[in-house]
């Protein structure tokens, strides 16, 4: 039995437009496919990168008393891929509160046999223990830096918490810092215990050598 004209041009005009609407669905699928593949080829770290709710916040956090010097015990970072072969040396910071709240940070390490120093300036953010890095249009392909206190008991460490984006790609990284340049092992443990919480593995985690040049003046 033949349909009516009117009727088979229905049919062919629906089933064209299914056709059509197959054909679109698999194009899209596959640039999603392909834009995912491309992502992680240029984000390859993207997905390790632990959200910034995950990661807490000093309970009550007093930036007088986090102020003064600090030691890098150790950190976790994206970038360390074999961190117990990584040689990591020890420099300082020191924290100058403002009276608006930011912190001059003034870091000192020995870097190829001379002594460098730099100055930065953080502001602070939306809850006490977490600051943006003033001036950032001043840094070449910086698009986002962000700092949080995520514990410290403010006589003996401190663990804080750095992501940043250069030109669209992020960099994370958790730093252990002491007032002291003696790394105790209890808080070796507890810090990579923690860090590893938080998606680092024990690859990314590398711990410095203490110096006396550069970061004791």
């Amino acid at each position: 039995m033949r349909l009516p004209y009117s009727r088979q041009a229905s049919r062919k005009t629906r089933i064209s437009s299914f056709s059509q609407a197959m054909a679109l669905g698999l194009l899209c699928l596959g640039l999603i496919l392909l834009g995912g593949l491309q992502t992680k080829a240029f984000f390859p770290d993207m997905i390790k990168i632990p959200p910034l709710n995950k990661v807490p916040f000093q309970p009550d956090f007093q930036d007088d008393q986090f102020q003064g010097k600090w030691y890098s015990l150790g950190v976790a970072d994206n970038t360390i891929q074999n961190g117990n072969g990584s040689q990591l040396t020890m420099y300082s910071v020191n924290y100058e509160l403002q009276d608006d709240h930011s912190f001059n940070v003034n870091t000192s390490m020995l870097r190829d046999e001379v002594c460098e120093h730099s100055v930065e300036t953080l502001f602070p953010g939306f809850q006490p223990g977490q600051f943006t890095l003033g001036n950032l249009t001043s840094y070449r392909g910086v698009m986002s830096y962000i700092v949080r206190v995520a514990a410290t008991n403010y006589s003996h460490f401190a663990m804080v918490y750095v992501e940043k984006i250069v030109r669209f790609k992020w960099y994370y990284k958790m730093t252990l810092y002491g007032r002291t340049k003696k790394l105790r092992h209890k808080l070796k443990e507890r810090f990579i215990k923690f860090t590893t919480s938080l998606d680092f593995t024990k690859d990314n985690i590398a711990f410095s050598v203490p110096i006396g040049e550069c970061i004791d003046g």
